[in-house]
């Protein structure tokens, strides 16, 4: 039933939030973890989104839990026609590929002429969309991560420089 699997998942995001009992759901958490990353694709929209927004709580706890193939599974869904899962989903990819930042990398972008941090974060951006070979739909993947990426959608300069800039050595 569809509401029970709803139930169930906004119960397990409540112990999630705490920070405490995370390493206590390890056992359960890779006991289950399959099951959850399948009721990301359930015929309920509302039983989707919110097993995206416990993979993401998941994610949040232990990283290396979740697996390439099930991260996968979880980023094609920010070019789902139903905007509540497409909109779970970017917020599941940035927090997995946009959030962690390196001062290292901040050196670099400037030694190598970029103004702004974003600039590598951009290009993961364009990369994943051409990777996912949905050329036709950048609307959706935009429209995904818009609530939780505004400022790097929105860094015009950043996207203005890459643009202008001459390609370094080994660079597409």
């Amino acid at each position: 039933q569809g509401e029970v699997r709803l139930k169930c998942l906004t119960a397990l995001q409540g112990l999630y939030y705490n920070k405490e009992l995370n390493s206590k759901l390890e056992l359960f958490t890779s006991r289950f973890k399959d099951r959850i990353v399948s009721m990301t694709l359930d015929k309920e929209y509302d039983v989707a989104v919110q097993a995206i927004k416990l993979l993401t709580l998941v994610l949040q706890s232990s990283e290396e839990v979740l697996t390439a193939e099930d991260c996968e599974n979880v980023y094609h869904l920010v070019y789902s026609a139903h905007r509540p899962v497409a909109v779970a989903a970017g917020e599941f990819l940035y927090k997995k590929l946009f959030s962690r930042r390196d001062a290292e990398d901040d050196g670099i972008l400037k030694r190598r002429g970029r103004q702004s941090p974003n600039a590598n974060l951009v290009k993961t951006l364009v990369f994943f969309f051409l990777e996912s070979e949905l050329h036709e739909h950048a609307a959706y993947l935009v429209d995904s991560m818009w609530d939780c990426a505004t400022d790097l959608l929105k860094d015009w300069e950043c996207m203005n420089s890459l643009l202008l800039e001459e390609p370094l050595n080994g660079e597409e």
